[in-house]
């Protein structure tokens, strides 16, 4: 049987390591379409890398901090 924790962090840490590639990507094809220069593409995809995961740190720990209060309304 499948572990739905284990499929929930494969997931997590996929998105969280494919958004800054796919994010540079359309970054990359859409501005010289748009007839903009390409600034700092380095720029964008640290800063998105960085805040994608914060946002999955703080909620694998939001998620466990919700876990051990639920153990704890059982026992």
């Amino acid at each position: 049987m499948v572990r739905i924790e284990i499929v929930t962090k494969v997931l997590l840490w996929s998105f969280v390591l494919l958004a800054p590639a796919v994010v540079a990507i359309g970054i990359t094809l859409y501005l010289p379409v748009a007839g903009r220069e390409i600034i700092d593409l380095d720029v964008w995809i640290l800063s998105l890398s960085i805040g994608i995961t914060l946002v999955a740190i703080i909620e694998n720990h939001c998620r466990i901090r919700r876990s051990q209060r639920e153990e704890a309304r059982n026992v």
